[in-house]
């Protein structure tokens, strides 16, 4: 299963695009998200866990794509998921309060490295 955590994660690991940049201008490092993820599953849970997870990862995926067509771009970046995995309600983004972080705040991080001032 892959969740939006995972997704989080992968775009920090990935070390060099936009999502990585602005995650590291936030503190955020790889031990301290993966420790603040908890991905511990119960045996029991893991069919729920996968409906859910399908689920989330749609509506980052769709709220990514939604974000590079506003943007103009006609490819799908690390900017583009995390902003994505900024919406509300979803697991990543409640990773990132839990880190201390304002989902908004990355959100506007994201578009200032991309010489924007907002999704149009």
């Amino acid at each position: 299963m892959v969740d939006t955590n995972h997704l989080l994660i992968g775009s920090l690991q990935e070390g060099n695009g936009v999502a990585f940049h602005v995650l590291k201008h936030f503190d955020v490092f790889e031990q301290s998200l993966r420790s603040t993820c908890g991905f511990v599953i119960e045996p029991n849970e893991e069919s729920i866990m996968a409906k859910e997870c399908e689920d989330e990862v749609g509506v980052a995926f769709d709220a990514a794509v939604d974000s590079l067509r506003r943007l103009g771009h006609n490819y799908l970046g690390t900017e583009h998921l995390l902003i994505g995995l900024t919406t509300k309600a979803l697991k990543s983004s409640q990773t990132l309060e839990r880190l201390g972080l304002d989902p908004q705040l990355v959100r506007i991080e994201v578009l200032s490295l991309l010489g924007c001032e907002e999704l149009a």
